[in-house]
């Protein structure tokens, strides 16, 4: 059983972490690297119920990256699961390079509270690992269950979209769920 919010675990063939990962249906993010100095390298795969949804792996991307992730050896790994929440209750976003938000996105988006899944140390430790913007940093500690989106961007200074896309990163690592503000 793989542990999430661990520390790092060093593994001698990575492609075995993977197969695992499918094999018990994980969802989460598989946050990989290897070397030092001039040989240093990075890597992320996402995981939705086993399936492989999303790499990276320094230039690479797609099946590409997870070619090149899969023939590691010996490196360092740090599964952070999604599997807390449901995902029934997090929206979806249109990519804004291929359709621009609609008025109504952008009020259903406002109207949506961040709520905490992680206690402060640990999602902070996690944040660092992730090597996040101090900006995610910032929208975590002002997360406190009360308030809206809409009321983060204005505290914040900055557009919808962004606050939304920042909400959506720390979702993403299993840190936050976003759920629709209580009727009034």
């Amino acid at each position: 059983m793989f542990q999430p919010y661990q520390q790092e675990t060093t593994v001698e063939q990575l492609s075995r972490v993977i197969q695992r990962l499918q094999r018990e249906n994980r969802s989460g993010t598989l946050n990989v690297r290897r070397g030092d100095n001039a040989t240093y390298e990075e890597g992320q795969v996402t995981f939705v119920r086993g399936q492989i949804t999303q790499a990276t792996a320094e230039r690479r991307i797609g099946s590409e990256a997870l070619r090149w992730i899969n023939s590691w050896g010996k490196c360092q790994y740090m599964f952070v699961s999604t599997e807390d929440f449901s995902a029934t209750n997090v929206p979806t976003t249109p990519s804004p390079a291929v359709t621009g938000p609609s008025e109504q996105d952008f009020s259903a988006q406002a109207l949506l509270v961040p709520h905490r899944v992680r206690q402060t140390e640990e999602a902070l430790s996690i944040i660092e690992y992730l090597k996040l913007s101090r900006t995610h940093r910032h929208v975590f500690l002002l997360i406190d269950g009360q308030r809206t989106v809409q009321e983060l961007v204005r505290f914040l200074k900055r557009d919808q979209q962004g606050v939304y896309e920042l909400l959506r990163d720390l979702e993403r690592f299993g840190l936050i769920q976003l759920t629709p503000a209580p009727q009034q």
